[in-house]
């Protein structure tokens, strides 16, 4: 299994719009397309947000183990890590495993005739025109800490159509009543025409398309900016003959992502080898996607998505599969050596707690999943530590967040860093008021900044807000902040679940009840 593809999770901000000519996948021209400038087609995407340096003080006592690791380089999370959230699958078998539902014209090629026995794919089309094969895990898999596939694929053989879809959909669909999409430009995830509906219960596809009209309007997709070979799309939601809209895609890819016109199977430790990382992570009730693709066993990988929040509200749990299909044009599509992380925000939470307690003084990088989406003017951060910094937005406001507890909305205040941090009582060096009972409590850095009184005059002042509980008394409860050394009482608003107030300076912020 080769495990190069690293998620570093860099928020990006890239609205480019491209509009190519429409065409049906049934007319495919068996050429590989001339490669052209690689750009990212998104509906979302964010301004870039570095990661924290967690440094510590050297000591007199430092081991010779410690030693060696000041001299290490910096780190980055995998996300692919070898613990108990990760689960490899053999798809090289003449069965398929466990838990695995395959229908059409999907099988299993590791037969002893096919390929030798143990060494084999799943192979979801062959090399002949209108087929359609898919491959479903048939086990719920929680969508709370997020998820992420890493797998093999080769598309080869033919005249180069159509292509592979990896998809998730409800955790809750039965597989007796489960139906792919269509097959052709559809990729067995999106309607085609009348007579074919889209996959049960979709929640997201995203199709590796050699002959380009996944991307396509037309055919029974109602959505796309037209046809686009030898790229990456993104379609949403569905079920039926409803939804499944173009949510993103790359511009045609410089490197090919089928080998066409051979007699055997691309050799897998080659410039013809294709590997595939998908992340999706939590960002309130929507998923993040963050994808790449390695082109070459020694190459690295290319990055085509970063943080592209998805439309539509996630389910609890999904279920996950392949689907390829072929056309007029074909390519045999196949897929192996796959790997899962069923907890991604844990793995990189843990991962990023071990690093800032250990005693190595070197410095270490902590990428962290979905740090940051943009809603109309605000850019959210979300830490997943509580204590993490981040460069604030030069374009718009910044939303320190920390889930379920406390926010802080800043101006933009380009080039600086922030964090958040949830305060216990214990930690508050200043008394509170007499006749006030602690609820909960932030303090707010920013370092290397003005103060906030820089702002005031432009009128740029800082929001500040604390989650509140179900069965909260809302009743006489108030926000104080330490000002000129004292605690100040402000205004504050409360709605939906929020109790918030504005400020032009502090930075300690206690909910109390009087």
């Amino acid at each position: 299994m080769k495990k190069k593809t690293i998620f570093t999770l860099i928020i990006t901000l890239a609205l480019l719009i491209s509009n190519l000519s429409a065409a049906f996948a049934d007319d495919g021209s068996g050429e590989n397309p001339e490669p052209e400038d690689t750009k990212i087609v998104e509906t979302a995407s964010v301004e870039p947000v570095k990661t924290e340096e967690i440094k510590e003080e050297k000591t007199d006592e430092t081991s010779a183990e410690e030693k060696k690791l000041e001299e290490s380089e910096e780190k980055t999370v995998e996300i692919f890590q070898d613990n108990e959230n990760t689960e490899e699958i053999d798809l090289s078998g003449e069965e398929a495993p466990e838990n695995w539902v395959l229908g059409g014209d999907a099988e299993m090629t590791g037969d002893g005739e096919t390929d030798p026995e143990g060494d084999g794919w799943l192979r979801l089309t062959d090399d002949e025109s209108y087929e359609l094969g898919y491959a479903v895990y048939d086990q719920a898999l929680e969508t709370e800490d997020g998820l992420a596939f890493q797998f093999d694929y080769t598309s080869w053989g033919g005249s180069g159509a159509d292509g592979i879809t990896f998809f998730l959909m409800d955790g809750k669909t039965d597989m007796e009543e489960f139906s792919p999409g269509g097959n052709g430009g559809s990729l067995g995830y999106a309607p085609r025409f009348s007579y074919a509906e889209g996959l049960s219960n979709a929640v997201v596809g995203i199709g590796i398309d050699e002959f380009g009209n996944f991307s396509n309007s037309g055919e029974g997709r109602d959505s796309g900016p037209g046809r686009t070979q030898n790229a990456v799309t993104v379609r949403g939601a569905g079920d039926e003959f409803e939804g499944y809209d173009y949510v993103a895609g790359t511009e045609k890819l410089e490197e090919d992502i089928d080998i066409r016109k051979v007699d055997e199977r691309p050799d897998q430790t080659g410039e013809d080898y294709r590997n595939v990382s998908i992340m999706f992570t939590p960002v309130e009730k929507q998923f993040s996607l963050t994808m790449s693709m390695q082109f070459g066993a020694e190459s690295e990988a290319e990055e085509l998505f970063k943080d592209l929040l998805l439309p539509g509200i996630i389910p609890a749990t999904v279920k996950f599969g392949f689907t390829g299909s072929t056309g007029g044009a074909t390519n045999i599509h196949e897929v192996r050596n796959l790997v899962i992380d069923k907890a991604v925000v844990n793995d990189v939470v843990k991962q990023a707690k071990n690093t800032s307690s250990s005693k190595s003084t070197s410095s270490s990088t902590v990428s962290v999943p979905v740090t940051a989406v943009v809603t109309g003017n605000t850019l959210t951060v979300i830490p997943v530590t509580g204590s993490q910094l981040y460069p604030l937005s030069c374009d718009v406001q910044s939303k320190l967040e920390i889930e379920d507890e406390v926010f802080a909305i800043l101006p933009a205040l380009c080039g600086q860093e922030a964090s958040l941090i949830l305060e216990s009582l214990d930690a508050i060096p200043f008394a509170l008021p007499d006749g006030t009972t602690f609820l909960n409590a932030s303090t707010l850095n920013i370092v290397d900044g003005e103060t906030f009184e820089v702002h005031t005059a432009t009128g740029e002042e800082i929001e500040v807000g604390f989650y509140l509980n179900a069965d909260q008394d809302t009743g006489n409860l108030a926000i104080l902040v330490w000002q000129n050394g004292q605690w100040v009482e402000q205004q504050v608003v409360i709605e939906d679940g929020v109790i918030s107030t504005t400020v032009a300076e502090g930075v300690l912020f206690v909910l109390v009840q009087k």
